[in-house]
């Protein structure tokens, strides 16, 4: 009988340990995923920005290189401010 206790103290000792051990296994995989995830969308996010700081940078460029327009119409055309376009301008001169 005190056998059966011992071995069943062992047992649920053993089974206590090894479930905690797949729990906190299973919770640092999620963890992981969970960061994977916000770091692709934030990179994904992030290169959009970076593209899209590039075209907007070419659209101004090309609309001072055609000599037509003045600052602030750029600026109203491209959505940027008039500072961007001085910049660009002061870039490419």
């Amino acid at each position: 009988m005190k056998y059966e206790k011992d071995l069943m103290a062992s047992w649920d000792e053993y089974a206590i340990k090894k479930t905690i051990e797949h729990d906190r296994k299973e919770a640092m995989e999620k963890g992981m995923e969970k960061g994977m995830e916000e770091g692709i969308k934030k990179g994904r996010e992030e290169g959009m920005e970076e593209g899209m700081g590039k075209k907007t940078y070419e659209f101004v460029k090309n609309l001072l290189l055609s000599g037509e327009l003045t600052v602030v119409k750029i600026a109203n055309f491209a959505n940027v401010s008039e500072v961007f376009v001085r910049r660009v301008k002061k870039e490419i001169m």
